[in-house]
């Protein structure tokens, strides 16, 4: 998997999918806990929203923890705040495995998301 651009939300979850991870020199990440938008709601169906970004964050939190290894204060940002991180820190942290060129294997077939 390959970033030369930008990875963010819940395309980082799927860029730790890939066994290679690599990012262009001036690539950026963004990891960030759930949003949701404010709907006009019944109490009832707030609770239940609720219940939903709790599970979300519950999961990626998980995969994010498993996967990352960064410092306390960085979480500290993730928990509260939009994590930009640049390629650099990405593979300071374990979200990429290497500083790379976009060059796949002669005849790979690319897919771009």
């Amino acid at each position: 998997m390959y970033n030369v651009g930008t990875v963010a939300s819940i395309g980082a979850i799927a860029y730790l999918g890939a066994k290679s991870r690599k990012a262009s020199a001036s690539a950026t990440f963004m990891l960030h806990r759930t949003h949701v938008g404010h709907p006009a709601a019944r109490a009832e169906q707030l609770q239940a929203m609720g219940k939903n970004v709790a599970l979300d964050d519950q999961r990626t939190e998980a995969i994010l923890r498993e996967r990352l290894k960064m410092p306390d204060d960085l979480w500290d940002v993730h928990r509260i705040a939009d994590l930009w991180l640049s390629a650099d820190e990405a593979v300071k942290y374990g979200l990429a495995t290497e500083i790379g060129d976009f060059a796949p294997p002669l005849g790979t077939q690319v897919y771009n998301l």
